[in-house]
């Protein structure tokens, strides 16, 4: 609470009879309220950021990114086509060491959740409480809006960006007995979803920031908290002054309809519509936006869960985001 008191935040210390009214349990000693925070959906903040980027950003998803060379310009290799910039942004986390940066520095972790079914009429009366709140600390424990419980705890590696079929059954039931502990009164309460997400973990537990190669920069390795440190890191990484203002050209894949790659007969002007999702993702990292003299390629890669049942599995989708701005 010192911390909080330093930065000026508005909190409320609850203990273990407060809590209890809020939660409908009393199996925590105490808790701190921050009522100016918010527990999100990544996804749906993801989606959220792509809906409303500037017109000077262009996305192409589904474009994987094969390699990245360095020299006397940046070549990105994709599967249907290469483009040379300037400089390029990495931000795709622990996927920048398939890349062959960072090797040594980074490394990846699986975090997973599960969402139950809708709580019963009968469940709700026992359970009682306030009908929206969130704890979060080494785990977190939802109850929605929607009447689901929310449970997540469980960090593994995972050198190949996947969990086994085993590992998830486990942690469904992990989830379960994590929560008939702390509420005996939802003993019942089966879970319809489950999922994992990768995040990026550094030796030190020091962010990654700035040049690491001329014309290659990287803001990346937030070990589970980005959102703060991305938007922070992101924001200074934007103001940095580029080596050498040129705008990034693209050599024609041979088939762009086939490769996710859309075809540009002028480097900022897309000329395959079809291809062209407009969805503008993450330039917000980038601080303010504005049409100028530089130009960058901006390499992104996040995780999306698929349900297919009791155990979601994560399929990868990489995004390649070009913008261009007044700094860099």
């Amino acid at each position: 609470m010192q911390t909080l008191d330093g930065v000026d935040e508005v909190y409320e210390y609850l203990d273990k009879d407060a809590l209890a009214k809020v939660v409908g349990t009393d199996h925590y000693h105490a808790a701190v309220l921050t009522p100016r925070t918010v527990l999100l959906n990544p996804a749906a903040m993801c989606r959220g950021l792509g809906e409303n980027m500037p017109d000077n950003v262009e996305l192409f998803e589904e474009t994987p990114v094969l390699r990245v060379d360095t020299g006397s310009s940046v070549r990105i290799e994709c599967a249907g086509g290469s483009i040379d910039t300037a400089n390029v942004l990495l931000t795709n986390n622990a996927f920048v060491a398939k890349l062959g940066f960072l090797k040594r520095e980074v490394f990846p972790m699986v975090s997973c959740g599960s969402l139950s079914r809708p709580l019963n009429d009968d469940e709700q009366e026992a359970l009682g409480g306030a009908p929206d709140w969130g704890i979060t600390g080494a785990g977190t424990v939802r109850r929605t809006l929607s009447n689901r419980i929310l449970a997540r705890h469980g960090a593994f590696y995972t050198g190949d960006f996947r969990l086994s079929e085993s590992r998830r059954r486990d942690l469904v039931e992990s989830h379960k007995q994590g929560i008939k502990k702390r509420f005996p009164m939802l003993d019942k309460l089966d879970f319809e979803h489950t999922w994992g997400g990768v995040f990026c973990m550094t030796r030190n537990w020091a962010s990654h920031f700035g040049r690491i190669e001329p014309g290659v920069f990287t803001s990346l390795g937030y070990c589970g908290v980005g959102l703060p440190r991305g938007t922070a890191s992101g924001s200074l990484l934007g103001a940095l002054q580029p080596q050498t203002p040129a705008a990034p050209t693209v050599s024609r894949p041979r088939h762009p309809r086939e490769v996710g790659l859309a075809q540009l007969d002028q480097p900022e002007r897309v000329v395959d519509r079809s291809l062209d999702t407009r969805r503008r993702d993450h330039v917000s990292a980038t601080g303010s936006s504005t049409s100028g003299s530089a130009a960058a390629i901006l390499l992104l890669s996040f995780f999306m869960g698929l349900d297919t049942g009791q155990i979601s599995w994560t399929k990868p989708f990489n995004v390649l985001t070009r913008f261009s701005c007044a700094k860099l």
